[in-house]
């Protein structure tokens, strides 16, 4: 089943400032924690792998990780995923929820699992986690979930109560949560993170079955991928149907650019005494405006021809000059170079296979 994953803001559903200070000192415990936990999941996991390798312990053995009672040579007590958990059980228990630590062994399992061949292969290192970890949180771990007048949500989990902030709500989380108590979606298991400035955040995962869509996977739509325009579609008698220009693209990321430039001016008349550090502190949320301007036209863009083919009844996409547009990003021509600095094909092909997924609609990358 397709999922989806919405970040919701949280506050603590107290108006006691002592007992808020608590509240954070309690979680952000827990956050050291889960870092802690994490790696160790990761050294067991490799070490288990790798046992065989350490000829210099034993001679003459047979070495098979499985449980004993399974296997003739089996040296495992228990399964290999369940020796992880009973590892933090006994290191941990007491002093965190062990609900979060079941959840936690699961997500960094399935992790390792995944990204262990290309470690083998010397193409990636060994993963290590750090305190920006999400704190693991089970659905069935949470209770008490009800609607405010406001329109936000309340609910507890491992002893806190908490109650969302939806905002503005551009991503219309709060008809999402609606819809997945209505029974549209099944509401997963998600997480728990503190950003940097220490907001709380819910990673909520929701699921939900594919639409019904009628669609033709005999017709296809031939994509190429251009600098003047992020995505241009040819139709039957010569016709072109475009997605996005380089105008409205360029227009955006220059203005972040020039605002960028007038604060390093600026920059030059801070005191010396400030530092190095503090003085150019300033400029951090610059690159994250851009990136996240990148990102946001990417989702516009392959949002807009997924609907071009679902009013045509598309069933196939096919990206013809996927590879040379990847080329040509790394041209250094005057023209090009600029808009292709931070243009990303293949954020905007992932996107284009995520979104055509959700409605059963094939994607061919040429």
């Amino acid at each position: 089943m397709p999922t989806i994953t919405r970040k919701i803001q949280l506050f603590f559903d107290t108006k006691d400032k002592k007992e808020i200070n608590e509240l954070y000192k309690k979680w952000r415990t827990w956050r050291n924690i889960v870092r802690k936990a994490a790696n160790m999941i990761v050294v067991h996991q490799y070490l288990q792998d790798n046992i065989k390798e350490l000829f210099y312990l034993t001679e003459n053995i047979k070495y098979k990780l499985a449980k004993a009672s399974e296997d003739e040579f089996g040296m495992l007590n228990t399964s290999a995923a369940n020796s992880t958990y009973q590892v933090l059980s006994k290191k941990f228990k007491g002093e965190v929820p062990m609900g979060m630590m079941s959840g936690l062994n699961m997500v960094i399992a399935k992790t390792y699992k995944k990204e262990s061949k290309d470690v083998w292969a010397g193409k990636r290192t060994l993963r290590s986690y750090r305190d920006d970890i999400p704190l693991p949180v089970r659905f069935r771990d949470t209770a008490n979930w009800h609607k405010l007048e406001d329109g936000n949500y309340a609910f507890s989990v491992y002893g806190t109560n908490f109650r969302t902030h939806f905002g503005r709500d551009k991503s219309d989380n709060e008809n999402i949560i609606d819809r997945a108590f209505a029974g549209e979606y099944k509401f997963c298991d998600s997480s728990i993170f503190f950003d940097k400035k220490g907001k709380i955040f819910l990673n909520a995962v929701f699921s939900f079955e594919k639409q019904e869509i009628k669609l033709d996977k005999e017709k296809a739509a031939d994509c190429y991928l251009s600098v003047e325009y992020p995505i241009i579609i040819k139709e039957a008698k010569d016709k072109m149907y475009t997605i996005g220009t380089k105008e409205e693209y360029l227009y955006r990321r220059m203005a972040i650019k020039e605002a960028l430039r007038r604060k390093q001016k600026a920059l030059k008349y801070n005191t010396q005494r400030d530092g190095r550090k503090l003085k150019l502190q300033a400029l951090n949320p610059f690159e994250k405006w851009e990136k996240n301007f990148v990102n946001t036209r990417m989702h516009v863009y392959s949002r807009e021809l997924i609907n071009y083919c679902i009013k045509r009844g598309i069933g196939k996409i096919v990206l013809n000059n996927f590879t040379e547009a990847q080329e040509k990003t790394h041209e250094e021509t005057e023209e090009s170079k600029f808009l292709l600095s931070s243009w990303s094909y293949f954020n905007l092909s992932d996107k284009i296979k995520y979104k055509a997924s959700l409605f059963g609609i094939e994607v061919e990358v040429l």
